[in-house]
């Protein structure tokens, strides 16, 4: 069981397997999720269709520092949302320059590739919504919007604004949450909970 699986973690990664072998499942996904994205979208899907889908987009050489799942989802009237979950392994926020609003782009456009592949002759595409997870020391720093990437005076931002590219992901960052918040998040499965309190002080507890 989630016991047995938990205990068979001891793997150079641990935090990547750990964070696969839970929120792998759909049943522990699913509260997660549903958790932390906007009300207004968690209304509008049909949860009982969460599936996770198969492979990872992240660049090899970041494979220490990331994980990712992908999930799809059904909208209660028909047609398809994924959701892309990012997990950084960093005990800081990432370096300035590691532009991880730029590393999700390049991911979403990879997973758009495969769906087109795979949905051939289709008219659009579904959205994806970004999340990242954090569980370092110190709170996150960098934007979390992709725009803040491009060097453009502010002066001419308004000019130019409808023509850059625009998204944010949305942030959980562990390190700013409270064990009780997270003991008290709508996430569900008790599994999932303890998954985010071990993953918030596995970096600064001796007795973890």
């Amino acid at each position: 069981g989630d016991m047995s699986t938990l205990e068979s973690l001891m793997i150079p990664n641990p935090h990547d397997a750990l964070v696969k072998a839970v929120f792998g499942k759909p049943e522990h996904a699913q509260g997660m999720l549903r958790a932390v994205v906007p009300a207004a979208l968690a209304e509008t899907l049909n949860w009982s269709t969460l599936t996770l889908c198969p492979g990872s987009f992240v660049d090899l050489a970041l494979m220490e520092q990331h994980s990712d799942l992908l999930y799809s989802i059904m909208w209660r009237d028909g047609g398809e949302v994924l959701v892309y979950f990012l997990f950084e392994h960093l005990s800081a926020p990432p370096k300035k320059d590691a532009l991880i609003a730029y590393r999700l782009l390049r991911y979403q456009v990879r997973i758009w590739e495969n769906w087109r592949a795979e949905h051939q002759g289709a008219k659009s595409l579904p959205m994806i919504m970004p999340i990242v997870m954090y569980h370092g020391l110190t709170p996150w720093s960098e934007s979390r919007l992709f725009d803040a990437v491009f060097d453009v005076p502010a002066s001419i931002r308004p000019a130019v604004a409808p023509y850059l590219m625009r998204f944010a992901y949305l942030l959980l960052d562990l390190s700013e949450m409270s064990d009780d918040e997270l003991r008290d998040s709508a996430m569900r499965t008790a599994l999932a909970k303890l998954t985010t309190v071990c993953l918030k002080h596995a970096r600064t507890s001796e007795d973890f």
